[in-house]
């Protein structure tokens, strides 16, 4: 069956919670409207534009109000279009959509269909000379391929096969469309799923908090986050089959499986309380702390981690809880204290070793605080690399003669000191002025190395240019970006990028900055350079910091 524009706007359609929101982008936009155009141009009055099959269902009694089940991007377009050509078919054509409450959701929602109605705006004005005869194709020769749905036709089962061949569906959707199919007559029924469907776009909408989802961590890419829910309420299963089964029944006899109050609840509730104890967990101070460490040491794909934690907690006390949680961390610290202490402990363990380590000390340091409003920002931890980044700089100035790190070394001394030499010392202003004549040579000048092996020794303490051990007393975590932008600088030019990075907003780990500010030295006054006394402090609060956790 076929029905013109004209008349299909003289109906209501309702698009169910389960179908995907819109989505078309601008091409294809453009692309009907200049389909249609052709045909107006090329066609007679007795021929018709096809628009692709709109498949409904009528929505209980009612003469002129239908559940769309397919073609509902097409026909936003169409309604859009219609709306553009003249402000009187608003209240004629009308597309309910039930239940878009989820903020993000509705913003997505929003920002295609402006883009869609710039497209037809756009349109419009540059073909205003053909708009009469577009508008006389559009409403009457352009026509919908109808599919009216029977009463008894699952309409869920109908919409997953129309669904095969497009923009696959996401699991998620699929597994929403179990829930909210359609339950006939019964009210109980159809009232608990209303019910699920606005507590879905609730949960959607708590999972969208960067710091919640940081926390949780779960590596894979969910499109939906609220998938996650479900693969932690199905533990060791196949979510989607799960579900599917549960309640739509055996394939066998699928068709023919009404959908119990009971199960609907049943299952719903399964998905609400794991949701319950992620929040639960997310609240909780050290719970926060220490799961959020071992998802973040996991280095994604901690969704197991998460399983086995909910059984636990469902079958132990929450002193055990405590104390199997304390195991597993100290399952991630592979070096004992001895280690710790030794000097090239870098070189012995590497950085894969020491970044627990920095991050567990991290935690601790907040956890044994207790300043509730200072938490562990796992979210931006989680979305970026670490290295294991040396305090005091590795390379030994004295014994090089390379052109090219000296150069470096002297854009290092300027770019320290600043534009001017105002409240310099002598030794300083010497330093300062040499080092802003050397950076306008070219790298290959012989002047570089003579000129500052003079230099370096003089003021060797004033620069911090000594290297330092590979001990533990002189690494802390950083990101790379960062850390590319002072490589092997000294420690004050370090301190100074460092610390500027912090005031912008840039996230980094509280010890590390702590570590710059020399918060954990006996002299914190001296601010040019990290002595050994400084590294040692260091390293002796690390290990005391973490100590309970180590072997």
């Amino acid at each position: 069956m076929r029905k013109p524009v004209w008349n299909v706007m003289n109906l209501s359609f309702e698009i169910p919670e389960y179908q995907r929101r819109y989505r078309w982008k601008p091409l294809q936009v453009l692309q009907l409207l200049e389909d249609i155009t052709q045909f107006s141009l090329e066609s007679g009055s007795d021929t018709f534009y096809s628009l692709q099959p709109l498949v409904v269902k009528k929505k209980d009694s009612s003469d002129d109000v239908f559940t769309v089940i397919d073609g509902q991007q097409r026909l936003t377009t169409i309604m859009m279009i219609m709306h553009s050509l003249n402000e009187r078919y608003v209240d004629e054509f009308r597309i309910q959509f039930k239940e878009l409450t989820n903020t993000k959701e509705q913003e997505i929602d929003k920002w295609h269909k402006q883009k869609a109605k710039h497209v037809i705006t756009h349109w419009m004005e540059k073909n205003k000379k053909i708009l009469n005869r577009f508008e006389q194709v559009f409403l009457y020769q352009t026509q919908f391929i109808w599919y009216e749905l029977t009463p008894e036709v699952d309409e869920i089962e109908i919409f997953l096969r129309l669904n095969v061949g497009k923009i696959p569906l996401t699991r998620e959707e699929r597994i929403k469309a179990f829930f909210l199919r359609d339950a006939g007559d019964n009210l109980e029924t159809r009232e608990v799923q209303h019910i699920i469907a606005h507590e879905w776009n609730l949960l959607e909408n708590a999972l969208q908090n960067e710091s919640l989802w940081g926390f949780l961590n779960p590596g894979r890419g969910y499109e939906n986050r609220i998938g996650l829910l479900f693969d932690l309420a199905v533990p060791g299963e196949l979510a989607y089959d799960h579900f599917r089964d549960l309640l739509l029944g055996g394939k066998e006899n699928r068709k023919y499986v009404t959908l119990d109050k009971r199960i609907l609840l049943g299952a719903w509730t399964s998905v609400k309380q794991v949701y319950e104890q992620l929040y639960y967990w997310y609240t909780n101070f050290e719970t926060y702390h220490y799961i959020g460490y071992l998802n973040a040491v996991k280095n994604h794909g901690s969704v197991q981690l998460l399983q086995e934690l909910l059984v636990a907690t469902s079958s132990w006390n929450k002193s055990l809880f405590e104390d199997r949680l304390h195991e597993r961390i100290s399952m991630t610290i592979r070096a004992s204290k001895e280690e710790l202490l030794q000097e090239d402990v870098y070189e012995r363990l590497g950085s894969s070793c020491l970044v627990p380590v920095l991050l567990l000390f991290n935690v601790e340091s907040i956890v044994k605080t207790q300043h509730k409003d200072e938490r562990f920002d796992f979210y931006h931890f989680n979305n970026q690399s670490w290295d294991v980044e040396h305090i005091r700089s590795q390379a030994d100035y004295n014994e090089t003669d390379d052109p090219t790190a000296l150069k470096n070394l002297a854009k290092n001394i300027v770019s320290y000191f600043g534009e001017t030499d105002i409240g310099l010392s002598e030794d300083e202003k010497e330093l300062y002025h040499a080092a802003f004549e050397l950076t306008k040579l070219e790298s290959s000048s012989k002047i570089l190395p003579a000129r500052l092996g003079e230099l370096i020794p003089k003021h060797m303490e004033l620069l911090d240019l000594t290297p330092q051990k590979h001990g533990l007393g002189n690494v802390a975590l950083l990101n790379p970006d960062i850390n590319r932008g002072y490589k092997d600088a000294f420690f004050g030019l370090k301190r100074k990028i460092i610390l500027e990075n912090a005031k912008t907003g840039r996230f980094i780990p509280l010890c590390t900055r702590l570590v710059f500010q020399k918060a954990y030295s006996l002299r914190p006054m001296n601010l040019l350079e990290w002595t050994n006394e400084d590294a040692n402090m260091y390293r002796n609060h690390i290990i005391e910091t973490i100590k309970e956790f180590l072997k």
